[in-house]
């Protein structure tokens, strides 16, 4: 996930300014397609 993000981050500029201001918040995927990195749509994941 470390290098998918580094990646991201490279080809959007903007994009590391808006994660850099989640600050300490935990950030999830809310989807009911995927319980492993997202939270299942439950919010549990």
């Amino acid at each position: 996930m470390r290098d998918a993000i580094i990646a991201k981050v490279d080809q959007h500029e903007n994009f590391e300014s808006i994660l850099l201001s989640t600050g300490n918040c935990t950030i999830i995927e809310h989807t009911i397609n995927d319980s492993f990195w997202g939270d299942g749509g439950n919010f549990k994941g």
